[in-house]
């Protein structure tokens, strides 16, 4: 979601010190994620330092929410394509080498 939904009007995320996650969704609804790997490694819940975080983070770039790219073909074309790529591959070998492959050794 961080990485296609992001700015004001998408998800946005804030992590605290403590690892907890708050996310925050387009409807303003807060969501929060707690660290779990602290109760299995006690050692990962001690803090290493103080930080000082800003009071909100910007968005990266404006205008980021519509970054998914668009297919240029629908998902039948491409595989319908590389089919047709493969088997003209394997006609051009078969071409080349008109002889079949020996039979295997019994076992």
């Amino acid at each position: 979601m961080k990485t296609f939904y992001t700015g004001s009007r998408w998800w946005s995320d804030r992590q605290l010190p403590n690892g907890t996650v708050l996310w925050t969704a387009p409807t303003g609804h807060t969501y929060v994620t707690k660290p779990h790997g602290g109760q299995l490694f006690p050692v990962l819940a001690r803090p290493t330092g103080v930080l000082d975080l800003p009071a909100e983070s910007p968005a990266p770039f404006p205008g980021r929410g519509h970054a998914m790219p668009t297919r240029r073909i629908t998902r039948a074309q491409d595989r319908a394509a590389r089919i047709t790529y493969q088997r003209n591959l394997n006609a051009a070998h078969y071409a080349q080498n008109p002889d079949p492959p020996p039979d295997p050794p019994p076992f």
